[in-house]
C-alpha cells in the first residue's frame, strides 16, 4: 500500500501537469481537489498499511481485544473516513478537470461522478452486504486511473 501511495502522488501530480499544460480552461479549484483528495486519500492507505503491520507484528504479545480493536479500526474507521472521502474528494476534482478542459472524453468525468457519489454513500445507512459501498468507489478509482493513464499516453502531444 506504501508503493501504491507513492505512485498514486506521482500519478497526481503527472495529472494536474498535464491538465495545467493544456491551458485550456483548467482551473485551480479542480488542481486543488485533486491534490488534497489524493493526499487524504494516501494518507488513508498508509494509516491502513500501518496498522495492516502493526497487527501482524503484536498478534503474540498483546490479547485478543487489543488485536480486535486494532482490526476494528483497521476495518471500519481508517477505510470510512479518509480512503472513501479521499476517493470522493479526488473524483470530484478529476470529474471537473475533464468537464472544464476540453482534453479528455467527457464519459470519463460523468464515471468520476458516478464513482465520487458511490464514495461519499456513509456505510451505515444501507448495511447488510452494501456496508462498505465505498469500496466500489475506490476499486472504480483504480480502473479510472488506468484508463486515464492509457488515454494520456496516447495523446502525447496535445499538451
Amino acid at each position: 500500500m506504501s508503493l501504491g501511495g507513492l505512485l498514486f502522488l506521482v500519478f497526481t501530480a503527472t495529472f494536474v501537469a498535464r491538465m495545467r499544460a493544456s491551458r485550456e480552461g483548467f482551473t485551480d479549484e479542480a488542481s486543488a481537489l485533486l491534490l488534497l483528495g489524493s493526499g487524504v486519500l494516501v494518507t488513508g492507505m498508509l494509516a491502513l498499511a500501518g496498522l495492516s503491520i502493526t497487527l501482524a507484528d503484536v498478534s503474540g504479545h498483546v490479547s485478543g481485544a487489543a488485536l480486535q480493536t486494532l482490526n476494528v479500526f483497521a476495518n471500519d474507521a481508517v477505510f470510512v473516513f479518509l480512503l472513501t472521502i479521499g476517493t470522493s474528494v479526488f473524483l470530484i476534482g478529476a470529474a471537473i478537470a475533464v468537464f472544464v478542459a476540453p482534453l479528455l472524453p467527457r464519459w470519463l468525468g460523468w464515471f468520476a461522478i458516478v464513482l465520487a457519489v458511490v464514495g461519499a454513500i456513509p456505510s451505515h445507512v444501507l448495511g447488510g452486504t452494501l456496508d462498505h459501498i465505498g469500496f466500489v468507489a475506490f476499486a472504480g478509482l483504480c480502473l479510472w486511473t488506468l484508463v486515464l493513464c492509457g488515454l494520456l499516453a496516447l495523446r502525447p502531444g496535445e499538451s
